[in-house]
């Protein structure tokens, strides 16, 4: 009998995340076992628990998520990588979006009704200066500190998601 979920409330603090599958050897290669729900020109997350038998249930498959939990679900599987490895990494994984083979790319976003800024993986591509604009909304970061922690400027961004897209 499988056991029965149960639904996070907003008042329930978390400070690790849990998912069903297995951890593999590098965050890289979670973040696209994560990222593993193709949805047109977009990829999703598997679904988020709070936790370790995955019966309380943080966030439903399907959804995109914000930076703050993808960290908190990171750091539980992964406790040495840091804000700034997790960010170069979101530039460098493969995933395809449909059947056609059609890769997607990184796509830094934010999102009101989660008061998160968010990540998000789909086809087209936002300029930079667009990135500057987003409103940091309640997470620890915006989007450009977050860049610039990176050492990922205009030049650099652009030739990431550019070679993201084009699968290289």
């Amino acid at each position: 009998m499988t056991p029965s979920i149960k639904k996070y409330s907003m008042e329930m603090p978390y400070n690790k995340l849990y998912v069903t599958f297995n951890s593999p050897p590098t965050v890289k290669e979670f973040l696209e076992q994560f990222y593993s729900r193709p949805c047109m020109s977009r990829v999703h997350g598997v679904a988020t628990y709070l936790d370790k038998s995955c019966t309380v249930i943080q966030c439903q498959p399907a959804k995109y998520r914000s930076l703050d939990d993808l960290f908190i679900l990171v750091k539980t599987y992964y406790p040495t990588c840091t804000l700034e490895e997790l960010v170069n990494l979101l530039f460098t994984v493969k995933l395809c979006s449909n059947e056609f083979g059609q890769y997607v790319g990184f796509c830094p976003g934010a999102c009101p009704d989660i008061d998160n800024i968010r990540v998000i993986f789909n086809s087209y591509n936002k300029p930079f200066d667009f990135i500057k604009d987003i409103d940091q909304y309640a997470s620890a970061y915006s989007w450009e500190t977050l860049l610039n922690m990176a050492d990922i400027d205009q030049i650099k961004y652009e030739q990431l998601t550019k070679k993201q897209r084009n699968h290289e």
